[in-house]
């Protein structure tokens, strides 16, 4: 596995031009991004986090907001609502997360960010791929 980032922009021209989530690692947590081929081969999403840490977000624009079936992944900031946190806890697999745009809010893309599980292996990506799944 490749070194942790300390930030991640995934690119959401798909939903608006010039769109961007960004995603960091809060404390201690590590934030991963793998080659989209190497993910497609392996099932998972390019972007990887870990469970039980805490991770940032925020949109380029101030007009999109993220959301996720899973109660309590996704914590809006009181400040900022096109910010906030994503919080797996013990969530593991491919978290589908929706981007959505309050001025149309029907409108609504999925995108997907890997929740490697951690408590198998030292060495993150065997721990997830044989240990886990």
């Amino acid at each position: 596995m490749d070194s942790p980032k300390s930030e991640i922009n995934v690119n959401l021209d798909i939903v608006q031009i010039g769109l961007v989530l960004r995603v960091y690692p809060e404390g201690n947590s590590k934030l991963f991004e793998i080659d989209e081929q190497i993910a497609s081969s392996y099932g998972e999403a390019p972007v990887q986090i870990l469970e039980g840490n805490e991770y940032e977000f925020a949109f380029s624009e101030s007009d999109f907001r993220l959301k996720s079936a899973h109660k309590g992944v996704v914590k809006d900031s009181r400040r900022e609502p096109s910010s906030g946190r994503i919080v797996p806890n013990i969530y593991v697999g491919t978290l589908d997360l929706v981007v959505y745009n309050i001025k149309n809010s029907q409108e609504e893309y999925t995108i997907y960010i890997e929740v490697l599980a951690t408590k198998f292996d030292t060495n993150l990506d065997i721990s997830y791929r044989e240990n886990y799944r």
